[in-house]
């Protein structure tokens, strides 16, 4: 279980105060590599998200392909300063690094 704590510890987590923006919370499952695209441009909006990624329908698929879509995920998330949480078996937690998680 995390216990998600939000504090403003980096530049653009206090830009993002200042601009009174919201964080957004999606939830979405993955069927296919080809849907990492849609991630990317969630995670690439003005608006800061947690992204909870249901994993396990491209995992019983080709558990190649999740091995792939992982480490894409994971490139294009902290390229764009979001941290990556795996979250039991079934799902995947992308989240701005200016929120602390706590095991």
């Amino acid at each position: 279980m995390y216990i998600i704590h939000f504090r403003l510890c980096t530049l653009e987590c206090r830009i993002l105060q200042k601009q009174q923006q919201q964080l957004s919370l999606k939830a979405t499952s993955v069927h296919d590599y080809s849907e990492l695209s849609e991630i990317e441009k969630t995670l690439l909006q003005e608006r800061s998200t947690i992204l909870i990624v249901r994993i396990t329908p491209v995992a019983l698929k080709d558990p190649q392909e999740l091995a792939k879509f992982a480490n894409q995920l994971y490139l294009i998330a902290t390229r764009n300063n979001y941290s990556v949480f795996r979250l039991g078996e079934e799902r995947i937690i992308v989240i701005p690094s200016c929120i602390n998680v706590e095991k």
